[in-house]
């Protein structure tokens, strides 16, 4: 539950600077600027008396847009907002954010469908 609660937070929020989020894939049709995130269940904190609530989620984000003037801006304002996620909560369900960290952001230029693509991964403790 915790983690679909997360997916659903981070989407909310997320929307707020990409209008189009998806999971996993972005329809066919779809137009950049958008956002595709990447989501694992998460690993449970553990300590000597068992499993906590708290836990650890790894996410990949993906934004695709299509201008590489518009992507440097997209990913600036998306590492802007999640970096203000530590300690507050997001989304309708004001899900709790202990800790977040990311990578190094990587940008690609796709010849095929000629757009630009970053991504990197983001840590989050819940």
């Amino acid at each position: 539950m915790l983690t679909i609660s997360f997916e659903k937070a981070l989407k909310d929020e997320l929307s707020k600077t990409i209008k189009s989020v998806f999971p996993l894939v972005a329809p066919e049709d779809s137009k950049p600027p958008y956002l595709v995130y990447v989501s694992s269940y998460g690993e449970k904190d553990q300590a000597l008396e068992g499993y906590l609530k708290t836990k650890e989620i790894k996410c990949e984000l993906h934004i695709v847009t299509g201008t590489y003037a518009e992507l440097k801006s997209n990913t600036n304002s998306i590492l802007d907002q999640l970096t203000t996620f530590q300690n507050t909560t997001i989304g309708d369900e004001k899900l709790y954010i202990y800790s977040l960290s990311y990578d190094k952001p990587i940008e690609i230029y796709e010849k095929g469908t000629y757009l630009y693509h970053c991504f990197f991964d983001i840590t989050v403790r819940l």
